[in-house]
């Protein structure tokens, strides 16, 4: 565990430097976006500050570059989601997701997939929360209705899991 924990440190400061070279100028909605992902490092678990670098990332022209750290992350969950034979692959793929997700919270797509990879392995208040960040970093996607169709289903099946476990 803190072999991980060492590792995913080390991808996030290699990523905030690629990410400070991007900024040339001095772009007040860069410098807040970098501090925040500073936090986010800090806290991943801060749904509210995603949403924040999320939403900032969408006025910064052009887009934040892709760490190179979070682009082998997501090559690693699509390995293993090609690779899937059970829930607890396809839980294994939704962690490297997140490890994407952590250096780069602005990735439409990765929420998307993840939140695929924790619905099939029935993690489903993950899956909701990756496509509500989906819809937050895609505000103009054309499969929004449909994402939001799949929340209102995911949410449904979760209380009803929820009621099972009550009794």
């Amino acid at each position: 565990m803190a072999k991980n924990k060492s590792l995913l440190l080390m991808l996030s400061l290699l990523a905030g430097f690629q990410l400070e070279a991007q900024v040339a100028t001095n772009s007040l909605p860069l410098q807040q976006f970098l501090q925040l992902l500073a936090q986010l490092q800090k806290s991943p678990d801060d749904v509210a500050l995603r949403g924040k670098i999320i939403t900032l990332s969408l006025t910064i022209h052009p887009p934040p570059d892709v760490p190179d750290a979070a682009t082998m992350a997501e090559g690693a969950a699509e390995y293993a989601i090609n690779h899937a034979k059970d829930k607890s692959d396809y839980s294994d793929a939704a962690k490297e997701y997140e490890k994407a997700l952590l250096l780069a919270p602005w990735i439409a797509a990765d929420y998307y997939k993840c939140g695929s990879a924790h619905e099939k392995a029935e993690e489903l208040k993950e899956a909701i929360r990756n496509f509500k960040c989906y819809l937050l970093a895609s505000p103009d996607s054309e499969d929004a209705q449909e994402v939001k169709k799949r929340i209102g289903g995911l949410q449904y099946a979760d209380e009803k899991k929820e009621r099972k476990s009550d009794k």
